[in-house]
């Protein structure tokens, strides 16, 4: 048995194909092993705001059965591969998108996934074999060339005021193309004299959109502005003013796009700023953004600046054997497209001569040699980076130990040929100064795109030339495949040997180089670099062109007067090794081994990697190359500690060893936690989970999608597994040659291994295990994880300790009171004349449990508790609860001019919910019951922990219901170190002995303020006042509770410290525990 793969279907690079899903799964199996092979296509749309708002939509859910067929059942014995064409049932399915917002406040996906699975016979159930492909579903948008009435302009028409009458002409029907530049021919016509255009503004507004309900979208605006042109860069003519307006429509725009929740539309805006008038001409309209493909080959437009700008190759685009160059310009006349034709030649001066002095420097010739009407040839480079060694050496080079050497990277990007005819003044002009008017040559050739030079390459040390090599080679795929670059925070990396650019400007860090290279390959910034077939311009004086009869010259690398060697990149990175370059290996297995991702753990206790990014390589990996061959029993993976964000309670399980597996290790790769840091992205989330009212089930959600687990060192290799649990007693068994042989002692003669992909190897069979072992040498896989930690561990500290109060906050061990949330709420809709009242208090997000209690008080508008209102808390629910306020017939504070403070305290495990502005504060919680007594008016509690100076508590007392309860009745008037005295208010009317419960918390924090969760006043905005702090946030600790301080201290404590020791000898007999006990300025210290 064997693995499954995908692979594309003759002709096709994608398995879409005109609503058809098609390809090809290989496999190898005998037929009566299998019962049949299932495909599954699923795609899913997801919207989300983070972290209360998701929504998502089941798109499409398809199962195929693709073997077996009627026509095949009876007749194939082994299956190798399985073509496939199945026919997707819907036309109208979006496609693939991905929208990460940047602040993060909104993002969504449409994805979709291919999976096969073999479903085998009996005998061979234990084996599931199953492939799971990312299905990039493209649409692309083919434009013919030949249906020129397709490609009338979209005219904007129209009279400003008094003004001016203008004409924009548009791509027909407002097609912009992503990759490309748009050209909008400007036509404005005066209408008085003093009128004139001073400048030109343009802008793309793209808006997305998500439908979170019918009644309720949320928005993303982004503003891509274009390049101002000024007043004297404008054609003006009598009476008129003509110009073109072009931009550059950037691959990373936002396409147009539509699906059920997700919609994205893009305005253009044009701006016409005047002169001679206060008023502005605005235009905007609607258009279309997407990847359009244009058959025929086509000019490209350039920059002033020897430039031009295009589109590089898109990653999983059905175009991607599309030339990049490939442009939106018929959307305009032929006329004006040889006009862009003209443009380049000019600009570059391709129809130029050339002349090169001693370094190989360029000079181009006075005049032109060719004419610019004929048509330019452009294609994209599909060769590597070339490296010039040793260049304008004027010594020996194998004699040069001391002398810097430097070293030359052409970057190419186009290829470009021209071919025209000499201008008539060419032949005519005086002989004698050929030269000295047009050049010494003409080349028909040439490359586009840029250089680096490396100066004194050969004066670095041998680390410092193979970590530039390693950056080199990153940077450059990162930029060519459009890919994110996990090395660019390097953040003490400063190269050693001096990168230049072709202008002289210094590259100094990976993150430098990197965005030079996205420059080049992702905004094709370009420049020619390379000439090709040099035609002498002697002969062309008595010859025509095109000519094969012409003696061609050397190749000209501007710059460039001789090197040693000219190597592609990939030799000139290995050059220096015998075998593959470590620099090579490492950007391979950061890619084929998702080095850069987590771990997850789903519920169903099973592992895989995550599709996300979550570190950054702050130094280099280290790898240990490795040819160790042994068998190894029961060797468990080390786990630090578990995730407790993990949704399964057998993470232990899942990750023990497999009881008995041959090793072949190849390599080791150390991701010690001091060289990676987590992503930007991760950051972000991270802290916006810490930030929710619900962090716990945010964080379980993000670790859900970024992993749980993150493994330091990860072992490449051949594994395979012995079907059978062994019964010997060793653990690791190195094996030698011959192999069979060393392996008798250990293992049945019939015992049989198993790969990875499901491959049996019998391994008594003659030379079978060491024919595995050569065909499967170059096939790395991971054999090893080890040292895993908690994901959460790679975040900074200040995250990591946040996370850390979160998880215990959540331990159902721990049991711990919390503070769950603050709010505050005004009285504004009270009646005054009423005296009890009774005010709901919504809260926001809801609960998972009403088993919490509620403290709080009346605050008037200066700040100050009122003691003619008296407030308690009841009728406690999952949204909220209720506030019964009584007041004072002789109150001289109106109630709608108070607030109610209060906060909230429970277990957040229970709750689900945690207050993220206030999870320093330790709280402690506890019942008394104490029997009121006409003539006592202060009662003595005892509290089960120690308190100190600076607590604050708060007391609600609940008496029996039939009892007439009275306000503002218990107060804290003295506490001790583990006691407290409570004095109650007395009532004539209250004369009976009764029972109340007194609810009682104690907060420990070095903060004085509490800060607000729910804020449910009407001026939210407006502090009540600055007397005592309270703006719109903090709450100060003093109107919740009573704080502990030294004035309110019993001194008579002091003699009583004796008896306090008598009470804690019954725990001396346990683990010694430091306890400090505060009075006053004075601390004791206990060892229990």
């Amino acid at each position: 048995m064997a693995g499954l793969t995908f692979s594309h279907a003759p002709n096709c690079n994608s398995y879409y194909e005109e609503g058809y899903i098609i390809g090809n799964l290989h496999l190898n199996y005998n037929t009566d092993q299998v019962r049949n092979v299932i495909l599954h296509l699923k795609g899913v749309e997801r919207i989300c705001r983070p972290i209360f708002n998701t929504k998502k939509h089941i798109i499409i859910d398809k199962h195929y059965e693709i073997w077996p067929k009627e026509a095949t059942f009876s007749t194939v014995q082994h299956l190798n591969i399985i073509p496939f064409k199945e026919r997707l049932l819907s036309h109208n399915l979006p496609e693939t998108i991905n929208i990460n917002n940047e602040s993060d406040t909104a993002n969504g996906s449409v994805e979709y996934k291919l999976t096969a699975t073999v479903n085998l016979n009996e005998r061979w159930q234990l084996f599931r074999p199953v492939v799971e492909i990312e299905f990039p579903f493209k649409k692309t948008i083919a434009m013919s060339y030949k249906d020129s009435s397709s490609f009338y302009p979209h005219k904007l028409q129209g009279k400003f005021q008094n003004l001016l009458e203008y004409t924009f002409e548009l791509p027909h029907n407002k097609k912009f193309n992503l990759g490309t530049y748009v050209y909008i021919p400007m036509k404005i016509k005066y209408l008085k004299t003093n009128i004139s255009v001073e400048r030109i503004e343009s802008y793309l507004m793209t808006y997305v959109d998500f439908r979170f309900n019918p009644n309720r979208n949320y928005r993303i605006e982004k503003k891509t502005s274009f390049p101002d042109v000024p007043r004297h860069e404008i054609e003006y003519e009598i009476g008129e003013c003509n110009h073109t307006i072009h931009f550059f429509i950037s691959r990373d725009s936002r396409p147009t796009y539509s699906s059920q929740l997700i919609t994205i539309t893009n305005e253009l805006h044009i701006k016409i700023c005047l002169c001679g008038t206060d008023e502005d001409l605005d235009i905007n309209t609607n258009v279309i953004v997407a990847k359009f493909i244009i058959n025929p080959p086509t000019t490209i437009p350039i920059s002033e600046d020897n430039s031009y700008e295009e589109s590089g190759s898109e990653e999983d685009s059905e175009d991607d054997d599309e030339s990049i160059l490939e442009k939106d310009l018929n959307n305009i006349s032929e006329e004006e497209s040889l006009k862009d034709t003209q443009k380049i030649i000019q600009q570059w001066k391709l129809n130029y001569g050339l002349s090169f002095d001693e370094n190989n420097n360029i000079h181009f010739s006075k005049k032109v040699v060719i004419s610019d009407d004929n048509e330019l040839d452009i294609d994209i480079y599909d060769g590597k980076p070339m490296v010039y060694t040793c260049i304008n050496s004027k010594e020996d080079y194998d004699d040069i130990n001391t002398k810097p050497l430097d070293i030359c990277i052409n970057f190419p990007v186009v290829e470009i040929t021209y071919n025209a005819e000499p201008v008539e003044s060419f032949f005519s002009d005086n002989k004698e100064k050929l030269h000295d008017i047009y050049g010494h040559f003409l080349a028909k050739k040439f490359l586009a795109g840029e250089q680096l030079f490396i100066k004194g390459f050969n004066l670095v040390t041998p680390e410092e030339i193979k970590l530039l090599k390693f950056h080199l080679i990153m940077a450059y795929n990162s930029a060519l495949y459009n890919i994110g670059n996990p090395f660019n925070n390097l953040s003490t990396l400063q190269f050693a040997p001096r990168i230049e650019t072709k202008k002289g400007e210094r590259i100094k860090s990976p993150k430098e180089l990197t965005n030079w290279m996205n420059k080049l390959y992702q905004e094709n910034i370009l420049k020619i670099i390379h000439y090709d077939d040099l035609i002498s311009i002697s002969q062309l004086r008595v010859g025509k062109l095109p000519s094969d009869d012409f003696e061609t010259f050397k190749v000209s690398q501007p710059g460039i007067s001789n090197f040693k060697e000219k190597l592609n990149l990939e030799e000139w990175i290995a050059n220096e090794e015998t075998e593959e370059d470590s620099c090579v290996i490492l950007t391979k297995f950061v890619k084929n081994f998702h080095l850069l991702q987590g771990l997850i753990i789903n519920r169903y206790n099973e592992m895989k990697v995550s599709e996300k990014f979550v570190v950054n390589f702050i130094r280099l990996p280290e790898l240990n190359p490795s040819n160790d061959f042994y068998l190894e029993v029961n060797k468990s993976t080390m786990i630090n500690k578990i995730n407790p964000f993990v949704r399964s309670n057998d993470l232990d399980d899942r990750l023990n060893g497999i009881p008995l597996t041959i090793k072949y290790e190849r390599y080791e790769v150390l991701l010690n936690i001091d060289i990676i840091e987590p992503s930007e992205e991760f950051k972000n989330e991270i802290q916006q989970a810490i930030n929710s009212m619900k962090p716990f089930d945010a964080l379980q959600d993000i670790f859900g999608e970024y992993g749980h687990l993150f493994p330091q060192r990860i072992v490449l290799g051949n594994k395979i597994i012995l079907s059978t649990t062994s019964s010997g007693n060793y653990e690791k068994v190195d094996i030698k040659s011959p192999i069979e042989s060393s392996l008798k002692p250990y293992l049945d003669m019939d015992s049989y291994f198993v790969t990875q992909q499901g491959d049996v190897i019998e391994v008594f069979k003659e030379n079978n295990l060491t024919n595995w072992i050569q065909d499967n040498k170059n096939n790395l896989e991971i054999i090893e994880l080890d040292n895993i930690i908690p994901l959460y561990d790679i975040v900074e500290t200040e995250q990591q300790s946040k996370i850390h109060t979160i998880i215990r906050g959540y331990d159902t061990k721990q049991d711990e009171f919390r503070i769950i949330m603050t709010g505050i709420i005004d009285l504004k809709d009270l009646d005054d004349k009423n005296t009890e009242h009774y005010k709901r208090i919504n809260i926001e997000p809801s609960l998972k449990d009403d088993n919490y209690e509620v403290f709080g008080n009346i605050i008037s508008g200066n700040d100050s508790l009122v003691n003619e209102h008296f407030v308690k808390f009841e009728l406690f629910d999952l949204n909220g609860f209720y506030a019964k306020i009584k007041s004072s017939i002789d109150s001289n504070i109106s109630i709608k001019e108070c607030h109610i403070i209060w906060m909230m305290i429970g277990r957040p495990s229970k709750l689900s919910v945690f207050s993220p502005k206030n999870r320093e504060f330790l709280v402690q919680y506890f019942k008394e019951s104490i029997t009121l007594q006409p003539a006592v008016e202060s009662y003595h509690i005892k509290t089960p922990f120690p308190l100190s100076q600076g607590c604050c508590i708060s007391v609600n007392a609940n008496y029996p219901p039939s009892n007439d309860e009275p306000m503002n009745g218990i107060k804290l008037i003295e506490w001790s170190y583990n006691s407290i005295r409570l004095h109650r208010l007395q009532l004539s009317n209250f004369n009976d002995p009764d029972d109340i419960d007194l609810h009682i918390c104690v907060l420990y924090s070095n903060n004085k303020v509490l800060k607000i969760d729910n804020d449910n006043r009407e001026e939210k905005h407006s502090p009540l006042s600055t007397k005592k702090g309270i703006i719109f946030s903090n709450i100060p600790l003093e109107l919740i509770g009573r704080i502990l301080t030294n004035d309110r201290l019993n001194e008579n404590l002091f003699p009583e410290i004796n008896k306090i020791n008598n009470e804690i000898k019954y725990i001396t007999k346990q683990p010694s525990i430091k306890l400090t006990i505060a009075i006053g300025k004075l601390s004791f210290f206990f060892l229990l």
